[in-house]
């Protein structure tokens, strides 16, 4: 039976979507802030479980656990320790399991630049050295006025390590984020 995470749920800002397929699925979401964790577990549970987190690379859950897991607007927010967040998302994941994140790209910067101006961000801000960087960031001090950017090609060639890059469809969710779609080995022969 599928067993999914909304790993970064906030309050279920999407995981209270998906109330139907809990029916049949295991839901499960986890956070850093625990007023969100705390309010989801009065609202929305059952039918879904919620567990608290810290921003460094462990969960609560045994290796395998996970048959999909998801993450939007997570990696969006912050560079480090991303490989180790990915190596912890591949632990709890199931062999063939998926893994669904968001991430800023070269495609998320031509969106900046052609109407969706992050409102925190100085207009005219030269995005050229971002652009031209395989990671970076750009912050005024707070996790929602920090976004993190990767170039696609790196994004592939350093994530393909840990997990096969399934797609990467650019600037496809709302606010210029790009989806990737990971998932992990059945076996590993690379």
């Amino acid at each position: 039976s599928s067993v999914v995470l909304d790993w970064g749920c906030a309050s279920g800002r999407i995981l209270r979507h998906f109330r139907a397929d809990a029916e049949r699925c295991a839901y499960w979401g986890t956070d850093i802030d625990e007023h969100c964790i705390a309010w989801a577990r009065e609202n929305l549970s059952p039918p879904f479980r919620f567990v608290t987190c810290t921003a460094y690379p462990h969960l609560p859950f045994d290796d395998n656990f996970f048959t999909h897991v998801y993450g939007i607007s997570v990696f969006t927010h912050g560079l480090h320790l991303a490989d180790a967040w990915l190596m912890e998302l591949r632990r709890i994941l199931r062999p063939g399991g998926h893994l669904l994140v968001t991430v800023h790209t070269e495609a998320s910067l031509d969106e900046f630049e052609n109407g969706f101006w992050p409102p925190w961000l100085e207009p005219g801000t030269d995005l050229a050295p971002i652009r031209d960087a395989d990671q970076s960031l750009i912050s005024q001090g707070s996790w929602d006025t920090t976004f993190s950017f990767y170039r696609e090609k790196w994004l592939r060639d350093q994530w393909s390590k840990y997990m096969d890059v399934v797609e990467i469809r650019p600037a496809y969710i709302p606010h210029a984020q790009t989806a990737v779609l990971l998932r992990k080995w059945i076996a590993r022969d690379k």
